[in-house]
């Protein structure tokens, strides 16, 4: 952008240079006050922020945020471009919004906007019910991690196993790689059970995890209701 708009003047918005409080308090004022043209940045730009004076947004790599491996993916992603399109033409300006994406005859490119919530969610609601996911059942995530691959994936298929075994009204899936399959150093799988009647879970899980001690330098971490599928 510097090279093809030499006149303007931009700063970037994200984790790795807005690394305090008062970093971010300084970029946003300088950005009301006019000696910032443009900001660059995640989706930390997307809330809470009034500036009468912004007259063109830019979304880039649209599709990216509706294709991640997570069921809430294409709620969120509604949500997130509906506030960021909401950043724009707050003034006297008119407002522009320029999307980029590989499919511009995507269906979801039609429904942005708070005017069409209702529709929204309703159609999210309906896909749910169809497909038995939250909050028609009760899923809970079990993560298993290590720093050696077979030492997560075993774990993890012991506890499946067990489940299978003595407790056929829970399905499950897995063991697999987390759609993010290493972090911090470790090796990520997961099991998603999942409870149709919403009479088993959690509560019948818990003896069964008590009586399945994990072995030594692996880690399990267990997500009721999980918000987050990543």
């Amino acid at each position: 952008l510097r090279a093809e708009l030499p006149e303007l003047r931009f700063a970037r918005f994200d984790r790795d240079t807005v690394t305090s409080p008062k970093r971010l308090t300084e970029t946003l004022a300088r950005f009301a006050h006019g000696d910032i043209d443009c900001l660059i940045g995640t989706q930390m730009l997307v809330k809470g922020h009034h500036f009468p004076n912004v007259a063109l947004v830019g979304v880039i790599n649209a599709d990216l945020g509706i294709s991640l491996p997570d069921f809430r993916a294409g709620e969120r992603w509604w949500q997130q471009m509906t506030q960021v399109i909401g950043r724009t033409g707050r003034g006297e300006v008119p407002g522009h919004v320029i999307v980029q994406t590989l499919d511009p005859e995507a269906p979801w490119l039609s429904r942005l906007g708070e005017h069409r919530a209702r529709e929204v969610l309703d159609q999210e609601l309906a896909l749910r019910r169809s497909l038995q996911y939250p909050p028609f059942s009760r899923w809970v995530r079990v993560v298993f991690s290590a720093v050696r691959a077979e030492a997560a994936e075993a774990a993890a298929g012991r506890l499946a196993e067990s489940l299978h075994r003595s407790l056929p009204e829970i399905a499950v899936t897995g063991p697999m790689p987390c759609a993010i399959e290493r972090l911090g150093g470790r090796f990520r799988f997961e099991l998603i059970l999942r409870d149709d009647a919403r009479r088993h879970l959690p509560w019948r899980l818990a003896p069964w995890l008590a009586r399945l001690p994990v072995a030594a330098g692996v880690r399990r971490r267990v997500d009721v209701d999980p918000q987050d599928m990543m």
